[in-house]
């Protein structure tokens, strides 16, 4: 009497690579027609970063200023990153810096 195949990984190998599935013939490389490669679209082609033209910068600051803009930032509903570039803006201004 023949043995009946009850292990499920070989019931599910049987099932995906044997008896000419496709997923079988492509991991054996005895596929009959190749895919043939897309054309990428042209956003795909270059990723433009919005940090391109920017430097990521580490400072401290105190935790009583900090605590007061993480106010301000709530209340305005901006980020960290918009209130320093702000500060940095304006600064720079007071000090004849930019116009």
């Amino acid at each position: 009497m023949a043995k009946k195949n009850t292990d499920p990984f070989e019931k599910f190998r049987a099932a995906t690579l044997g008896g000419g599935s496709p997923l079988g013939a492509a991991l054996s490389g005895t596929e009959s027609s190749p895919v043939s490669p897309r054309e990428p679209s042209p956003a795909a082609r270059k990723k433009v970063s919005k940090n391109e033209n920017r430097t990521l910068k580490s400072f401290h600051v105190d935790n009583d200023l900090f605590r007061t803009l993480g106010q301000l930032k709530f209340e305005m509903g901006v980020s960290y990153d918009t209130l320093y570039n702000e500060a940095i803006h304006d600064l720079l201004k007071k000090y004849g810096k930019l116009q």
